[in-house]
């Protein structure tokens, strides 16, 4: 057992110390997701197989565990979700085509809601259709959603 540990311990400060040249355009999420990914994948990957076997799981175990962990650090948070959130209500609102933008200082994710079209449903509710792009590491994502007006004011987005 010592063994194993010593040799997720060895696998994974290889594996992180080779990646920390890219690690400097990182945010701490990622740095985290990526050092915590890759330990948990070292330690199942020690589960694998039995002597050189064993250390091919280890090792595959890392990096698999360190680009999962990369990539959940990277998404979005519940700040992101939160800044986000409040565009969306300031959108409801604002003068059609005009862009509501949002930006998390913490994570560097932002984007934009931008009203593109509003109208009424068959039973009188007042709705708005809107286009939301956010920005990921500076990769663009865009959806199209609708929101409509409750009768108590509060606004549900239906797609």
């Amino acid at each position: 057992m010592r063994h194993t540990i010593l040799a997720v311990m060895l696998t994974a400060s290889l594996a992180l110390g080779a990646c920390a040249e890219q690690w400097q355009g990182m945010g701490n999420k990622e740095m985290i997701g990526t050092g915590t990914g890759a330990v948990l994948g070292g330690v199942i990957g020690s589960k694998i197989g039995k002597g050189s076997g064993q250390l091919v799981g280890v090792g595959l175990g890392t990096v698999l565990g360190a680009a999962l962990g990369n990539s959940i650090g990277r998404s979005l948070d519940k700040a992101d979700m939160m800044y986000a959130s409040r565009a969306e209500q300031r959108a409801y609102s604002a003068p059609l085509n005009q862009p509501i933008s949002w930006n998390n200082p913490d994570s560097g994710h932002y984007g934009t809601v931008t009203p593109t079209r509003d109208g009424r449903t068959s039973d009188g509710r007042y709705c708005r259709e809107y286009k939301h792009t956010i920005y990921v590491d500076g990769q663009a994502e865009t959806a199209v959603g609708t929101a409509c007006k409750n009768p108590d004011g509060t606004w549900s987005v239906q797609n």
